[in-house]
């Protein structure tokens, strides 16, 4: 018969990783000056890394910000930050793969301010940042983009898969001028490293750093 201590070692084991993958990013980061910054790590960190980035910006660095999410619903990642107790007051969540659109709603602590129908279709490739936070939220954002200090987009592995290289580039190309007109913003984007090579190259060529996690963490 298994032991009833082998789950709360297991327990305790995914706990420590998830500590020390939160260590190894915060003395990463420390003073990190760069504002495009490209994480690239195995596929199955990816949901790790995702909350651990969110853990040490909105905890320990006590920032404010902007989760730009591709892969992960908004209603899913409440229950997982509420799981961690991670603060969620300081920040917006754009949900690019809940179906419909939901504009304003909210779920837990977390506002989903943009969900759209049919999956990673990209309002933000066509009109510019602001337009699309002002016409969404009704001015009811936890966090304006003229307060937010980061932009978190995760998992960009999938852009390639429905939307046209053009557009990427596209989406990219807004980017810059987002951090040109709001200077304390800084990006984190999070891919595997096994991503379109075309699309690799994209991010390469945005980023200012590049941290490889994928030989890192256990």
């Amino acid at each position: 018969m298994r032991s009833p201590r082998h789950p709360r070692r297991k327990g305790g084991r995914r706990l420590a990783d998830d500590e020390r993958l939160l260590d190894h990013l915060d003395e990463t980061l420390r003073n990190e000056k760069a504002r495009r910054l490209l994480f690239i790590a195995r596929y199955s960190l990816i949901p790790k890394l995702n909350l651990a980035l969110l853990d040490l910006l909105l905890r320990r660095q006590s920032r404010q910000g902007i989760y730009l999410s591709i892969d992960r619903p908004h209603k899913f990642m409440d229950l997982l930050l509420r799981k961690r107790d991670i603060p969620r007051q300081k920040l917006t969540y754009v949900d690019l793969v809940t179906k419909g659109t939901v504009g304003g709603d909210r779920v837990g602590d977390v506002k989903a301010l943009l969900s759209v129908g049919g999956f990673f279709w990209l309002k933000l490739m066509t009109n510019t940042f602001e337009q699309v936070f002002d016409g969404m939220s009704g001015n009811q954002t936890q966090v304006k983009l003229e307060d937010a200090s980061f932009l978190l987009l995760d998992n960009l592995s999938v852009m390639p898969a429905y939307n046209s290289e053009s557009s990427i580039r596209e989406f990219f190309q807004e980017l810059r001028g987002l951090l040109e007109r709001y200077e304390r913003l800084q990006v984190f984007l999070i891919t595997h490293g096994d991503i379109h090579p075309t699309m690799l190259s994209i991010l390469k060529e945005f980023s200012d750093r590049v941290v490889k996690l994928e030989g890192a963490m256990g």
